[in-house]
């Protein structure tokens, strides 16, 4: 997961179905879990799923902030600094 999250981190921000793809999968992850009886699985689970929700909105934001901030840096390298 870590390289994944990498991947769209570095991009600047993931399609919005990736990461609810990736909640759905570890509530799925959790219920199996729980069926087994696997508590410590079933908590980091829902911590992961929780992370993902998050990070949706996180990497949206700093995507924005990204490109945000390469304009202005184009802008100064232009000669159009404010």
């Amino acid at each position: 997961m870590h390289l994944i999250w990498r991947r769209y981190a570095r991009a600047g921000y993931a399609p919005p179905w990736f990461y609810i793809v990736m909640a759905a999968a570890f509530g799925a992850l959790a219920v199996w879990a729980a069926v087994r009886g696997d508590w410590l699985i079933v908590a980091a689970t829902i911590v992961m799923a929780v992370v993902a929700v998050a990070g949706s909105r996180l990497m949206r934001r700093m995507g924005g902030a990204l490109a945000a901030s390469e304009r202005r840096v184009a802008d100064a390298e232009d000669g159009n600094d404010e």
